[in-house]
């Protein structure tokens, strides 16, 4: 399969995807990548697609116009989209895509890049989770820290910020809820195995640069076998890290992103270590060895053209679930 991709976004998630699409050139020999046509903000979607067997839109702009441009690409006869997460930003963007979503079925097939639960460690934990290998699961718990917004508080000199964010009609009406959060549920999801029957969240604004943007988020959700509480920040001073624990009556599992190769069971008092040893999952670089978080942009690409040529490939989050994902942070009542 020959793939076109039309990327629209020149920020750090537009220029990833173009790196994830680069490495699944050189590492399937069966799909063939061609260099990605970068396209303005605004600009028409019409006649993109004529001439290319395989034409993929990449939608890597900013969170407020992310449902747009994906009812605007099916009107301009795209079929195939790589989104970058938030679908939508709003209850009224939810609906609309949801409708989308149903007239269009099979005919609009869209890969969501939330890309942890991709990764090794999350995938070997849910496999345990199903398995039973935990016992009686109670809860999954952890923390998605950074320091963004700290450092921005605590600089003597002026940084560079993403303004955009500060723009409610780009960014959306929250920061942290719809950037960092929408990962967290989406890998809460996964490894519980299915939606949260309630969700409830806290926002903070503690050292904002904006009133719409959120600093600092606790989600709590209650699924019908387990629970799961954590919390998504920018303002942890020091902080670069999402550390995930599922919690069971038999054994406990841990997974940090910053050691991603590792999982650290528990049973009793004592611990073991799991080590990955293919090389499948993303890039395909041997364990300890990884591209970082673009593994999950290139783990959820490639799944997403295998099956886009008809082969066989893991499951890949979709438009459908991260619009679950929304919908439990838009409804979520206070914490």
């Amino acid at each position: 399969m020959r793939v076109k991709p039309f990327i629209v976004g020149s920020g750090m998630s537009g220029k990833a995807i173009a790196k994830a699409l680069a490495v699944i050139d050189i590492v399937d020999p069966d799909i063939t990548v061609e260099a990605p046509t970068q396209l303005r903000r605004g600009q028409p979607l019409d006649g993109l697609i004529e001439a290319h067997e395989q034409p993929v839109l990449c939608i890597c702009n900013p969170h407020g116009l992310h449902a747009r441009y994906v009812i605007e690409a099916q009107r301009a006869g795209f079929r195939a989209i790589i989104l970058d997460k938030p679908p939508c930003v709003n209850l009224d963007e939810l609906a609309a895509l949801r409708r989308l979503a149903a007239e269009c079925g099979d005919q609009l097939a869209v890969a969501v890049l939330h890309g942890y639960r991709q990764m090794w460690g999350p995938q070997q934990m849910r496999a345990m989770i199903a398995g039973g290998e935990l016992g009686d699961l109670i809860a999954i718990e952890g923390t998605y820290w950074q320091s963004s917004a700290a450092e921005l508080a605590v600089a003597t000199e002026p940084r560079p910020d993403k303004a955009w964010k500060s723009d409610v009609a780009l960014g959306g009406p929250t920061d942290t809820c719809v950037d960092l959060g929408t990962h967290w549920v989406d890998l809460m999801m996964f490894l519980a195995g299915g939606r949260p029957e309630s969700a409830r969240t806290w926002l903070s604004h503690v050292n904002a640069p904006a009133p719409n943007r959120d600093t600092h988020v606790q989600v709590y959700l209650q699924f019908p076998a387990c629970r799961s509480l954590g919390s998504a920040s920018k303002t942890v001073h020091g902080a670069n890290h999402l550390d995930v624990s599922a919690l069971g009556s038999q054994r406990a599992v841990h997974w940090s992103f910053n050691n991603p190769d590792e999982l650290r069971v528990g049973r009793g008092n004592q611990v073991t270590c799991m080590h990955r040893t293919a090389g499948r999952y993303g890039s395909q670089q041997p364990p300890y060895h990884g591209t970082g978080w673009l593994e999950g942009y290139t783990e959820v690409s490639h799944c997403f053209l295998q099956r886009l040529a008809g082969r066989d490939a893991p499951e890949h989050p979709t438009l459908t679930e991260a619009l679950d994902v929304m919908e439990m942070l838009l409804t979520a009542e206070p914490l």
